[in-house]
């Protein structure tokens, strides 16, 4: 996305960000279909770039939650974690509280149930794997939308800011869906008031 490194002359800079606008619009209308097997390797690569430049990772302490799933007495900073991805998928209501408590198992056993995925009531790799992946996939969404808004802004350099900040938000892995939302909604009053 950083072709402004790249491209000196404006002609060059409005191409690239008509193809790009060409492949969000591509890309954001495979990102609804749900069947895997069907997306193309233009929405692949187009996922792993974003996913790469504008989405946050986490990570846990634990590397093998098959043989150390998180629960009980896991370390703080994984429950944590945990607490915080349901709570941004909807399923954990309660306060952070980094104990594996009655609460956070029956988020997870409610979010293994809904997912199909066997109910056991901590987290393993394949409940984590899920977790993660209905995770970026909202926040993916979002930035597709935001980056959809930035791309019709008239000015390059305005462009550019934009996306700078959109990256900006990937420091912080569990306020990175607020902060692209209040992002969006400042692009969004900044164009009001044009």
């Amino acid at each position: 996305i950083f072709f402004w490194e790249r491209t000196k002359n404006s002609q060059d800079r409005r191409d690239s960000i008509s193809k790009i606008k060409k492949k969000i619009t591509e890309f954001e209308a495979e990102l609804n279909n749900e069947n895997q097997k069907n997306k193309s390797l233009t929405y692949r690569r187009t996922y792993s770039f974003l996913q790469e430049l504008l989405l946050p990772k986490i990570t846990l302490r634990s590397n093998d939650l098959d043989k150390q799933p998180i629960q009980e007495n896991s370390p703080f900073p994984d429950i944590t974690a945990i607490q915080q991805t349901l709570q941004k998928l909807g399923f954990f209501k309660a306060q952070v509280s980094r104990q594996f408590d009655e609460n956070t198992r029956k988020a997870v056993e409610q979010f293994q149930h809904l997912r199909n995925l066997k109910t056991v009531g901590y987290v393993d790799s394949q409940t984590w794997d899920a977790m993660q992946s209905e995770l970026t996939k909202k926040q993916l969404q979002k930035t597709v939308e935001v980056l959809r808004i930035i791309l019709q802004t008239q000015n390059d350099e305005q462009i550019e800011e934009n996306i700078r900040k959109l990256q900006d938000c990937k420091q912080n892995a569990f306020r990175y869906l607020n902060c692209v939302e209040n992002l969006r909604a400042k692009i969004q009053a900044s164009k009001a008031n044009k």
